[in-house]
């Protein structure tokens, strides 16, 4: 939360100083880059941290043969990546160019970075990944204020993030090394072979699920230009910055879940339907609030000049209870070896992206856009509970389904109401998340004593950090 509130900040400061056009050229250089760096992941993320918590003795090999397959993955992509980028080139081409291959080129040392952080996830160490992932969004929001505030452009706000990202690169290979005594291997292609084979699955199921939400953000910057691509990528950035939740949820569950799936199902079970109902009970208010209140966010965030993105934010806001479950739903499905059904899941939201964007973005731009986005995860969601429904969901997960929906209901109403009497952005979230707990409260779905647990827990979390 930390590491996007940050991005989230340079973000508004782009979209504040120079203007929507230049903020839709950094979106959609950013969708073609993360489009183009996908591959090369190849979903091991994902392996690293499943085959790690099974069998930590693998760490040294893992380390050498992956790292040389993804360096060996982006070398293509690079081309291909510059090749969209002189396909789309209209006025400034040269400058746009430069920042989609700049962007392109710290997105990979990035994601490179992401992967060796997958070691602390699979020995559940995320204090020292928090401690490089802040890092580098500090250094990122630091540069950031300097380049804006001085007057250059995107040019140099993308080279010196490229520079960061290096700079934090070197710092996560040498914590690595030294925490897990990590010895250079010679890379056997046999092993790699091996490795590519076994994340084959994985791979499909990653690519898919980071490219599907951005397809329709490439259509949208190709058929109707930066402006259009500017106004949906302000309201998909708070979307974003919510969604961080689910994923990092999603990511702290895996090894816990691949575990307990080999070791007892019972316990699997347990740990899902327990993960569900948290997903359920924060995503349903977090929905409410942003349909809400989404527009008082743009104008206070980016400005008035980008009024337009508010329906586009209360369209996205129906997406956020579907991408919270989809996203335990599809880590529970890897757990049990059961990446296929995940991959259907995400190739049919893909499917459905492109279909509707063709027909949608052409008619409403950033409005169809955001219906399409809509769809999809409506359609992943459907795909993946065909399998899941059936043998781990029961009356208990029904019952929070219904009870959060009355819940939000009762907190919608109360918003509804609450913007009448007050414009104060803190103060209208504040009161409408304490009628939604008092309604849970009252009717039985959370207790006292789980509050004050987590009052316990993020006071303890605070004081660890504190001392560190």
């Amino acid at each position: 939360m930390v590491t996007q509130a940050f991005g989230f900040l340079v973000s508004m400061m782009v979209a504040r100083i120079l203007g929507v056009k230049s903020y839709g050229l950094l979106a959609f250089a950013y969708s073609v880059a993360v489009l183009c760096v996908v591959v090369p992941g190849f979903g091991f993320n994902r392996l690293t941290v499943r085959e790690l918590a099974r069998r930590p003795s693998r760490a040294s090999r893992f380390m050498v043969t992956v790292s040389v397959l993804m360096w060996l993955f982006t070398l293509p992509m690079a081309g291909i990546c510059a090749l969209v980028a002189l396909f789309d080139q209209n006025q400034n081409g040269e400058s746009r160019l430069f920042v989609i291959l700049m962007v392109f080129l710290f997105m990979a040392t990035q994601q490179h970075m992401l992967w060796i952080c997958s070691f602390f996830r699979a020995f559940q160490k995320a204090g020292k990944e928090t401690f490089v992932r802040i890092l580098l969004a500090t250094l990122w929001l630091f540069t950031g204020i300097v380049v804006l505030s001085t007057g250059f452009g995107l040019k140099i706000l993308v080279t010196s993030r490229l520079a960061a990202t290096i700079l934090c690169l070197g710092l996560t290979i040498f914590l690595v090394k030294k925490d897990f005594k990590i010895v250079i291997e010679k890379f056997r292609w046999r092993y790699a072979k091996m490795l590519v084979k076994m994340s084959a699955p994985l791979a499909i199921f990653y690519i898919l699920a980071i490219a599907s939400p951005l397809l329709n953000l490439v259509i949208l910057g190709i058929l109707r230009g930066d402006v259009d691509t500017g106004y949906y990528s302000a309201a998909e950035k708070i979307v974003s910055l919510i969604g961080v939740i689910p994923v990092s949820l999603a990511w702290a569950a895996l090894p816990y879940l691949s575990r307990e799936w080999v070791n007892s199902q019972e316990e699997f079970s347990k740990t899902y339907r327990k993960i569900i109902r948290y997903a359920l009970l924060i995503s349903i208010p977090l929905m409410v609030a942003t349909y809400f209140f989404g527009g008082k966010t743009i104008s206070l965030l980016f400005g008035k000049e980008y009024i337009l993105s508010v329906p586009v934010l209360s369209i996205l806001a129906f997406g956020i209870v579907p991408f919270f479950v989809s996203q335990i739903n599809g880590t529970a499905l890897i757990s049990m070896n059961k990446q296929n059904v995940a991959v259907l899941s995400v190739l049919s939201g893909m499917v459905v992206v492109i279909l509707t964007s063709i027909v949608l973005i052409p008619m409403w731009g950033p409005v169809g856009t955001a219906f399409s986005r809509l769809v999809s995860l409506y359609v992943i969601l459907l795909v993946e509970m065909k399998v899941l429904f059936r043998n781990w969901w029961n009356r208990g997960l029904i019952s929070t389904l219904i009870k959060s929906l009355a819940a939000g209901s009762a907190m919608a109403m109360a918003a509804f109401l609450l913007t009448r009497y007050s414009s104060a952005l803190p103060v209208l979230i504040g009161l409408s998340l304490a009628i939604y707990t008092a309604v849970l409260l009252l009717i039985r779905e959370i207790s006292l004593h789980e509050l004050v647990n987590l009052r316990r827990v993020c006071f303890d979390i605070c004081r660890s950090y504190g001392k560190r």
